[in-house]
């Protein structure tokens, strides 16, 4: 199932993007990156992402903005939310996760966290296949 599942992280942080995709690759996953909102959308309209990572801090769109353009393209899309300003975006965290977000890791945090939700959102779509 890993090597179907196809990850986005998004963030204008290059150390985050090299992080986030050695991890991801390393376990197994498809994984792209992107390192602004507008970039994101614009590979969310040219492939099929199971997951996005995005940070919520970026110039010109900013991390919600991109998730509610990338849930018009593509609904079925589970996004996390990557922020070292919690208290900076708790309105726009608030309402992401009304709308459906998966959650929201707090920078910096161990990319093991992010694995971990990878696996998690796996297994769950394994057990609604069967």
């Amino acid at each position: 199932m890993r090597g179907k599942f196809r990850i986005l992280v998004v963030d204008d942080e290059a150390g985050v993007l090299e992080t986030l995709n050695d991890i991801f690759e390393e376990k197994g996953y498809f994984v792209d990156k992107a390192n602004c909102g507008k970039d994101a959308i614009s590979k969310v309209k040219d492939g099929k992402f199971n997951m996005i990572f995005i940070d919520m801090k970026m110039p010109a769109k900013n991390g919600f903005e991109t998730y509610t353009k990338i849930k018009k393209i593509d609904s079925s899309i589970v996004c996390v939310l990557m922020t070292a300003y919690p208290q900076e975006f708790c309105h726009e965290i608030e309402a992401a996760l009304k709308l459906g977000a998966y959650g929201c890791l707090v920078k910096p945090f161990d990319p093991q966290e992010a694995v971990d939700l990878a696996e998690r959102f796996t297994k769950e779509i394994i057990k609604k296949e069967k």
